[in-house]
């Protein structure tokens, strides 16, 4: 079997350090993004919250319209009826 080769020969411990210290700054601004990310998710969900939520409240009030419409004409219609009927 051939021996891997270490990854570190031939670079001096300042070199490696140096290395270290730039993959930890990567990690890092890694880490802050994934936060900022998280963050914006979590404010797209309550904006779809919101949204679903208005889209819902226009439903019932579009509902409450029509229900109100209908309980007048129905109300309308039946005092026409009885005029009708008290002209006969």
């Amino acid at each position: 079997m051939k021996k891997e080769r270490d990854p570190t020969e031939g670079i001096s411990d300042k070199e490696i350090q140096q290395k270290v210290k730039n993959y930890e700054r990567v990690i890092k601004e890694v880490k802050k993004q994934l936060a900022c990310y998280k963050s914006e998710i979590e404010s797209i969900k309550k904006t779809e919250s919101y949204i679903t939520m208005e889209n819902y409240q226009k439903l019932v009030n579009d509902f409450n319209s029509l229900y109100d419409h209908f309980k007048a004409s129905k109300q309308l219609n039946k005092k026409l009826k009885s005029e009708l009927q008290q002209s006969n």
